[in-house]
């Protein structure tokens, strides 16, 4: 009888760790390409190449992403430093492992046609996602044209509505990302004022994890971060069929992807060192530098109630890491 129960008891042990460890790291994907270019991996078996359970989580409204993150309904998630800064204000407990891209040119305010300038938007209505990244692009360039939000009639809507809302006539101007100034531009609805290639090194996407599962999956999300730096030397071989790739997953042409893509500077491995580092020659692109900008911002606004530590969120060991241990093969 004790030896029977002891069998039990070994198998219930061991069974429950093999269980604990197929569990699949969750990561959040919203419908900005350089993170929808994560299905590269599902699609071309690399996550399978490095023994990786991932599921990859699709989320129609972004901030909704953020949400399931900040409530551990996540492990991971992909989202840009202007909507992690603020989670970590309120406690959650992330850390910054992996600069996907920078965009260069696919968030943008597109406008309606008439309105030439950024002070032509006096009294217009703007629709915009409020607290998301396009709001805090919005904020900067009124800023910079010497403009606040007091300025226009903000209208809160997600990315998806403000776009439809601007193809309908019903708002004069959109704070979007794409694909969503793609459709606008070619709905002949609107035209893009200023994007985010006038403003390099401004909105850096990421994958941001929660602390407590980097600190018991290191090694899994080495190899993730393994598959990323994968997925971004395909993109520059094969840049047709990742387009390919990722149109099916937006709905979307191909071609139209293709065009997006010429928006949107993909970080692999050196570019990344240079993103985590404080060296005054990473200006353009580093976290820190884009980070104490946002970081004013965000104070100003109230969205913030302090200043967030930039070198307390980054780990770049991730990074390191993969970068020696792909010199040592």
């Amino acid at each position: 009888m004790n030896l029977i129960l002891f069998t039990l008891l070994f198998i219930f042990m061991f069974g429950c760790t093999k269980t604990e460890k197929q569990q699949p790291i969750k990561l959040g994907v919203s419908d900005w390409p350089g993170w929808v270019a994560w299905y590269i991996g599902q699609e071309k078996g690399f996550f399978k190449e490095v023994n990786l359970n991932v599921e990859l989580v699709w989320f129609n409204i972004y901030t909704d992403s953020i949400n399931a993150l900040a409530t551990g309904q996540l492990d991971a998630n992909s989202q840009t430093l202007s909507d992690t800064l603020p989670l970590i204000d309120k406690e959650v407990d992330l850390r910054i492992i992996l600069v996907n891209d920078n965009s260069a040119g696919n968030d943008a305010l597109v406008v309606r046609e008439g309105i030439d300038n950024v002070s032509s938007l006096r009294g217009k209505k703007v629709a915009v996602e409020l607290g998301a990244v396009d709001h805090f692009f919005l904020l900067y360039v009124l800023e910079s044209n010497g403009m606040s939000e007091k300025d226009v009639n903000l209208i809160n809507m997600n990315t998806q509505d403000a776009a439809v809302a601007m193809i309908k006539g019903r708002v004069d101007a959109a704070a979007l990302w794409e694909p969503w100034v793609t459709k606008v531009v070619s709905s002949n609805k609107g035209k893009v004022l200023i994007s985010s290639r006038e403003t390099p090194g401004l909105i850096p996407d990421l994958l941001v994890v929660r602390a407590e599962s980097l600190n018991k999956r290191r090694e899994e999300y080495q190899k993730l971060v393994t598959v990323w730096f994968k997925i971004v030397d395909f993109i520059k071989n094969n840049p047709e069929e990742a387009a390919s790739i990722m149109a099916n997953i937006l709905n979307i042409e191909k071609d139209e992807v293709l065009n997006m893509m010429k928006g949107i500077k993909f970080f692999g491995p050196e570019e990344n060192l240079l993103a985590m580092s404080n060296d005054k020659k990473a200006e353009q692109v580093s976290l820190y530098e884009s980070g104490n900008l946002i970081n004013k911002y965000l104070l100003r606004f109230g969205i913030t109630s302090k200043s967030v530590d930039i070198n307390q969120i980054i780990d770049d060991s991730i990074v390191k890491n993969v970068i020696k241990n792909a010199g040592n093969k």
